[in-house]
C-alpha cells in the first residue's frame, strides 16, 4: 500500500497555493526569469504569473521582486518573504516524507 499526500497552503482563510506554487518560485529562483520558469514548467507566462498574483494577494506580501526591461532584459528574483515559503515548504515536505516513509514500512495489509 502506498501514502499518498498533497499540501496546501492555506493563509487567514485564503488559498496561497501548494506544490505548483512552490515548483514555480524554485524555477523563478533557478532561472531568474518567470518566462523561463514557465517555460520549463510547461505552463503559460499567465498561467504562471496569476499563480503568482493569487499567492501574493492571499498572503499580502510580494514574492518576487521584478525588473522589467532594460539592456539585458528583464527579470525576476525572490524576496525575503519567498524564500522564506518555498523553504517553510521544502522543510515541510521532507518531514512529512520521513513521516511516510516510517509508516510504509509497518505494512499494514
Amino acid at each position: 500500500m502506498d501514502i499518498r499526500w498533497k499540501a496546501w497552503l492555506v493563509f487567514q482563510e485564503k488559498a496561497v497555493g501548494g506544490s505548483g506554487l512552490i515548483n514555480l518560485l524554485k524555477a523563478i529562483q533557478h532561472y531568474g526569469s518567470l518566462n523561463q520558469a514557465a517555460q520549463n514548467l510547461g505552463i503559460s507566462y499567465r498561467q504562471a504569473w496569476g499563480r503568482l498574483r493569487k499567492a501574493e494577494i492571499a498572503l499580502q506580501r510580494e514574492l518576487v521582486y521584478k525588473q522589467t526591461g532594460g539592456e539585458n532584459g528583464g527579470g525576476m528574483i525572490l524576496t525575503e518573504d519567498g524564500e522564506r515559503l518555498l523553504l517553510f515548504f521544502e522543510q515541510l515536505t521532507a518531514e512529512m516524507e520521513a513521516v511516510i516513509r516510517h509508516w510504509q514500512q509497518r505494512k499494514p495489509f
